[in-house]
């Protein structure tokens, strides 16, 4: 075995599947379907010489003998290679079936995570000719797979493909949970405010009472928010609130200990939180992005705003019906929090934007969608305009941004929409559950998506007055301003000798 890990470390970095990538191609197509590998590791045998690095001395509690020396032979847990050594392995034993199964082998090398196998498909006979192969190639690794579990939508009760011994409607698909039978996303949200230890330094009538104004401390706050697990950004716009939350605890009180009560002025704000988190259950999120009776490419849609509380981006793959009309999904979002350093709204907005290009770059690079064209939406004109000039005339911090954003997007792509249309204003101000669910503008897009592009509320008008003053290169417009100079040149030609 270490022969093949020195084979695959030379390649470098990358070994490992981006789990943000499976779940974006899980959404892609109608039929989804997860397997997972049994026992991976006690099936990957090592070699001669890293058994004998696993010695260990037995003689079954007979003290009056000299022990026996055993070695372990296959992959163990607690070693720190062995989760690569397996992946490896696993990854091994498809490629040297490429030739005789090339979608097979293709699905096994780029859709697995460890011993998770997760891919969609348009139909069911393709998921089940798929499955049949993966299990076959896998066979020759001495690789066993447990039941495969598939969507239910277009599937008859009668058929094969529905394990009959499935204990629970809920699977957990690299840990978000999805629900095979109504082929949706959900969110399993388990509230504990009530500490589980006495805190360090009791106050004078703090209680063991499940009242959350008397309960709630910052170690508890940030192990429930924490909790909540949401790679792709689906329930972005409530789980910001927590984030700005945070953030203005820390700030306001600063001295304010781990397991201290919090002050009763961030009570209410607290309390309200938890009280739209215990509804995030409730929250439905489509597992396909793909509707039904859809036909051609789609047309990816990027929406960026910013605020002095956060900035985000989130995508849309928008598609068109075979009836004529459109329909838009929810890709994936992103937001973060604005520095805690107070920055002027000019700065902020040009960081949302960059989200919105690492958006697309990471979409393009996952997704087996092709896009027949992208629109990067803002409602700010300072951006706009911003990203029409050359990055080398801004000042440092407003150059690495617009140089990142040229560099990854066309310029011609981007678009102005005035921020009652922009729906990732949502990322910087937070919603309640109600907003983001199945059949919101969260989740379809604006309304405007389903016209005709031509119909958009979207511009392309920008000025180069609007660039605020705080961004520009002074010195490089004054370098501009010599260099047109007569007197400078020749000024300049004298002194590298170069004339009479």
């Amino acid at each position: 075995m270490g022969h093949v890990l020195n084979e695959y470390w030379a390649k470098g970095p990358g070994l490992s599947n981006s789990l943000l990538g499976i779940l974006i191609r899980f959404r892609e197509n109608e039929i989804a379907f997860i397997g997972e590998i049994k026992k991976m590791y006690h099936t990957v045998r090592t070699g001669v010489i890293e058994q004998h690095t696993h010695r260990f001395p037995w003689r079954d509690m007979d003290t009056t003998r000299e022990p026996d020396t055993y070695v372990i032979q296959r992959v163990s847990f607690g070693d720190k290679p062995s989760g690569t050594t397996a992946t490896v392995a696993q990854r091994k034993t498809a490629e040297m079936a490429k030739e005789n199964y090339p979608k097979a082998s293709e699905l096994l090398i780029n859709n697995t995570y460890m011993d998770d196998i997760i891919n969609s498909v348009d139909n069911v006979e393709t998921a089940k000719k798929l499955t049949n192969k993966m299990e076959t190639i896998l066979s020759n690794g001495n690789l066993k797979l447990k039941e495969w579990i598939y969507s239910h939508d277009n599937i008859a009760p009668d058929q094969d493909l529905i394990p009959t011994d499935m204990k629970t409607a809920y699977e957990k698909v690299l840990g978000v949970v999805w629900n095979p039978i109504t082929n949706n996303f959900y969110f399993k949200v388990k509230l504990n405010v009530t500490p589980k230890r006495k805190t360090r330094r009791p106050k004078q009538n703090q209680g063991t009472t499940t009242d959350t104004s008397k309960t709630l401390t910052k170690r508890i706050i940030l192990s429930q928010v924490n909790s909540v697990y949401d790679p792709l950004g689906l329930a972005s716009p409530l789980t910001v609130r927590a984030k700005i939350l945070m953030r203005r605890l820390w700030i306001h009180h600063p001295k304010l200990e781990w397991d201290d009560p919090i002050p009763e002025e961030d009570h209410q704000n607290w309390a309200n939180f938890f009280q739209d988190l215990s509804e995030m259950e409730k929250i439905k999120v489509n597992r396909c992005t793909k509707p039904k009776k859809a036909t051609g490419n789609q047309i990816l849609v990027i929406f960026s705003a910013g605020s002095n509380d956060a900035y985000g981006a989130c995508a849309y793959a928008r598609w068109r019906l075979l009836n004529g009309n459109h329909e838009t999904s929810l890709i994936l979002s992103k937001n973060r929090l604005a520095p805690s350093k107070k920055l002027s709204i000019d700065r902020i907005e040009p960081c949302g934007s960059v989200l919105n290009k690492r958006l697309k770059t990471t979409i393009t690079e996952q997704c087996r969608y092709r896009f027949e064209k992208c629109y990067h939406i803002t409602d700010s004109q300072i951006v706009d305009s911003m990203i029409q000039k050359e990055s080398y005339g801004f000042n440092t911090f407003a150059a690495v941004r617009v140089g990142e954003i040229q560099e990854g997007t066309n310029t011609k792509d981007w678009y102005w929409t005035a921020s009652e249309f922009n729906v990732a204003d949502l990322l910087t101000r937070g919603s309640k559950p109600n907003d983001i669910d199945i059949n919101s503008k969260w989740q379809k897009g604006p309304d405007f998506l389903k016209l005709h592009e031509s119909e958009w509320p979207i511009t392309k008008t920008y000025s180069e007055q609007k660039i605020p003053i705080n961004t520009i290169n002074w010195n490089y417009l004054h370098q501009t301003e010599l260099k047109n100079d007569c007197a400078c040149s020749l000024a300049r030609a004298e002194k590298l000798g170069k004339t009479t």
